[in-house]
C-alpha cells in the first residue's frame, strides 16, 4: 500500500469518527434545544443535523 493510499484511508476513518461524534453531539443537542438551534450551535445546516438524528434513532 503506498503512502498515498494510507493517507486517504486514514482520512476516511478520520472522517467517520468526526460524524460518528457530531452525531452524538446532535442527539444530545436536539434534546435541549430545537434542529435549528442545534444546527447554529454545531455550524452545520439543520437539514444535516435531521438526517444525523434520524441516523441514529
Amino acid at each position: 500500500m503506498s503512502d498515498g493510499e494510507k493517507a486517504r484511508e486514514e482520512a476516511g476513518k478520520a472522517a467517520k469518527k468526526a460524524t460518528e461524534a457530531l452525531a452524538v453531539a446532535v442527539r444530545v443537542l436536539i434534546a435541549k434545544v430545537s434542529v435549528s438551534g442545534a444546527g447554529a450551535i454545531l455550524s452545520v445546516s439543520h437539514q444535516y443535523v435531521a438526517k444525523l438524528a434520524s441516523k441514529s434513532s
